[in-house]
């Protein structure tokens, strides 16, 4: 990153932690561009004055971010928030639970991996709410009648990186999946909204 955009950046998540003569001497210099010598007229000072606190306040901003890395982690909670998300409905056989629990958590390995991906859960569905008092836990279900249903939840940074991600999944881990469903997967796909 530009030295010159960093610093101004610093000042917008730090700029508060500065005095008044650092923050009119920093937004003179780096916002409205003037020179150390055009900053020395105008505060009546010396040019070397000026950069001094120029200096120390451009160490100190750097010294913030060192310390507390409010900025990086800003920077990396936005890279990393979800835009595009899919979720998966597989219906497998009771017979074969392990197998694709099994599958399923070696996928899950290679799909946080792929370029944009920013989470991936998969959840067996083996409670219910019917016949519940509110308030009261979920009952378990007793018994697989023609199937177990698990989902996943495939969050994406944005649509261009699920598209080359699918593609990975399908190329690896379809026809094998596909071995231990009683009907083809489900896909549903869309924005994230919260």
């Amino acid at each position: 990153m530009d030295d010159h955009i960093e610093i101004v950046m610093l000042y917008d998540f730090y700029g508060g932690l500065l005095t008044e003569k650092q923050r009119t001497l920093f937004e003179m210099y780096y916002m409205d561009n003037l020179s150390l010598g055009e900053i020395s007229e105008i505060q009546e000072t010396s040019r070397q004055a000026v950069f001094d606190i120029i200096t120390r306040v451009k160490k100190k901003l750097l010294n913030c971010e060192k310390k507390v890395g409010y900025m990086a982690f800003h920077a990396a909670t936005e890279r990393n928030r979800a835009v595009f998300a899919e979720i998966k409905l597989f219906q497998v056989k009771p017979d074969k639970l392990e197998e694709f629990e099994d599958l399923a958590a070696k996928a899950a390995e290679g799909q946080l991996k792929q370029p944009g991906a920013v989470n991936i859960r998969y959840m067996k569905r083996f409670y219910a709410i019917d016949g519940v008092e509110p308030g009261s836990p979920p009952r378990e279900l007793t018994k697989a009648v023609k199937c177990v249903k698990y989902y996943s939840y495939w969050e994406f940074d944005g649509k261009e990186s699920y598209g080359k991600a699918n593609e990975w999944f399908f190329a690896n881990y379809s026809k094998e999946i596909m071995k231990l469903l009683v009907l083809p997967f489900d896909i549903n796909i869309g924005d994230c909204i919260s």
